[in-house]
């Protein structure tokens, strides 16, 4: 989904770009798994602000953990416990913050300046859910399902999310354009935390029809986008929206998302 602005007179207003970000955020929470994480196009400020109180209250009881951008290895992956080692004696092995967000959300901040190789790692365990730790003859491998919120705060157009990440987030949003005023009427009242879980109890539930998934993927191709991952996650988004209208069977409306990523 694409909150982007376009440059000419059919561009979406400040409202609706907002709605499509609410939107982002709920359906995140419903199928985090599937849909995995978001880029955020937005420079620190209020309405960023807004939008992260939203995912978090959406997102209900779990870890939430900052990730810097010059991160180490063993930070993110996990290595040698030193202290448990030294009382030991012998090479203990501990998670790293991959392993400590489990289920829960990792803040990317300034992800535009993120180095290809960490990406590579990241997006590596995106793909699998799970951390390997490999030290001292040691070999572990520890839980890691984890949903990336990706800050993007670049401005020229050699700063930008490392492509190996973004193509593995299902929601490309961009609130550089939306008023404080216009973040702050919308309440997170809106939906309830109660309305995430009855959605994600039904989501197991919902069934989309052939001749509705090969429209959704034909759609995706005829905006240029091919890739198979972006077309499993335009599905993802349309079975979470029929959770959380308590569809079983996704309608066209369900999957009339926007899934243009450029």
């Amino acid at each position: 989904m694409n909150t982007r602005e376009h440059p000419d007179e059919h561009a979406p207003n400040a409202a609706s770009l907002w709605q499509c970000a609410v939107q982002a955020a709920v359906l995140l929470a419903i199928d985090p798994d599937r849909l995995v994480g978001v880029r955020v196009r937005a420079a620190p400020g209020p309405v960023r602000d807004a939008w992260l109180a939203l995912v978090r209250h959406l997102m209900g009881d779990c870890a939430w953990k900052r990730m810097p951008v010059n991160i180490s290895d063993e930070r993110l992956l996990g290595g040698l416990d030193l202290p448990a080692t030294l009382s030991l004696g012998r090479p203990v092995l501990q998670g790293g913050l991959l392993t400590e967000a489990d289920h829960g959300v990792v803040l990317l901040a300034m992800a535009e300046r993120l180095p290809l190789e960490t990406s590579a790692k990241l997006a590596a365990v995106l793909d699998s859910g799970e951390v390997q730790i490999m030290r001292d003859g040691l070999c572990e491998r520890h839980a890691a399902r984890v949903v990336i919120v990706a800050l993007d705060e670049g401005v020229h157009d050699d700063e930008a999310l490392p492509p190996a990440l973004r193509e593995r987030l299902a929601f490309d949003i961009d609130l550089r354009e939306i008023p404080r005023k216009e973040a702050m009427e919308m309440s997170s009242a809106m939906i309830s935390q109660a309305d995430i879980q009855l959605a994600r109890r039904g989501l197991a539930g919902t069934e989309m029809t052939d001749e509705l998934l090969r429209a959704l993927c034909g759609a995706a191709m005829g905006l240029g986008i091919h890739s198979a991952r972006a077309c499993l996650m335009a599905v993802a988004a349309a079975r979470a929206n029929a959770a959380l209208d308590g569809n079983v069977q996704v309608t066209e409306d369900d999957a009339r998302l926007e899934i243009g990523r450029a």
